[in-house]
This record gives structure tokens, C-alpha cells and sequence, in this order.
């Protein structure tokens, strides 16, 4: 005999992202009920987009809600050097004050080798600069989701 669903996973809907700001393919988007940050690396992100996701997501009242990030990296192909290094500086100067606040971040692999390299390197920067971050790396978006919620 089949049990029933529990009213819980009957009634779970997920979280409903609220597009913030996008640029290009790449987007940040906000849920405001589960706290979490999805930022979207799509293509070859330049350094214009790099500083246009970041300012747009720390500018905006709903991710100063967020203790959660979910870094969307499947599409991304390409994280400019320069990104890599106006990012690493940014972390250095910020990541303090959000080592307390986000208490999760959850990543979806790459498919290329160059998303792959900049994927490592941001987790290694993080891992440094936000020592209190519980990271894990998935698959796929619902992978990352269900984890983060």
C-alpha cells in the first residue's frame, strides 16, 4: 500500500527568484522567503558584467536579506583574468562583513575548463576569505536548491 504525501512536500512550491539586475546572459536574482541569492555566470563574463552583477546585488535592499548564495556557473564559459582579479580584490575588501551573514553557498559546476578554472579559484578565495562559509559544489540547480533550503 502506497503512503501518502505529507502536506509538507505536497504543499512545497521551492523558491521563486525575483530577477534583481541582468547583464548580458548573466543575472543576479533574489528569493526573498528562503533568502537566497542566485547569481547566474552565463558565457564569457567580462569585467563590465562582473562589476554590474556584484554593485547591482549589494546595492539592492533583498540581498541584504540573504544569508544563502546559489552561484549558477553550468552556462558560464569564460570568467575574464581581469574579472578574476577585480573580484579577488573586492573579496579581500568585503568579505568580512559578509562572513557572519551568509551562512551558505551552494555552486553549480561548470561544463567548460575555463568555467572549471574560475569555479576553483572562487572557491579557494572564499574558503580563505570566508572561513565561516558552508560550501558544496552540485551537478545541477535543484541539487543546489534543495540543499540550500
Amino acid at each position: 500500500m502506497k503512503r501518502p504525501e505529507s502536506n509538507r512536500a505536497a504543499n512545497f512550491l521551492g523558491p521563486e527568484f525575483k530577477k534583481i539586475s541582468q547583464f548580458g546572459s548573466s543575472s543576479i536574482e533574489i528569493d526573498s522567503i528562503y533568502r537566497i541569492a542566485l547569481i547566474r555566470w552565463v558565457g564569457k563574463v567580462d569585467i563590465g558584467t562582473t562589476k554590474k552583477i556584484i554593485f547591482a546585488g549589494i546595492n539592492s535592499e533583498e540581498f541584504k536579506n540573504c544569508a544563502k548564495i546559489l552561484l549558477d556557473q553550468s552556462n558560464l564559459v569564460e570568467f575574464s583574468t581581469e574579472s578574476r582579479i577585480w573580484l579577488k580584490h573586492f573579496l579581500k575588501n568585503n568579505a568580512k562583513g559578509y562572513n557572519k551573514k551568509v551562512i551558505k553557498l551552494g555552486s553549480v559546476k561548470p561544463q567548460t575548463a575555463s568555467g572549471l578554472l574560475f569555479s576553483n579559484f572562487a572557491s579557494e578565495l572564499l574558503k580563505s576569505e570566508m572561513p565561516d562559509l558552508r560550501r558544496k559544489r552540485f551537478d545541477n540547480v535543484g541539487e543546489a536548491i534543495g540543499w540550500l533550503i
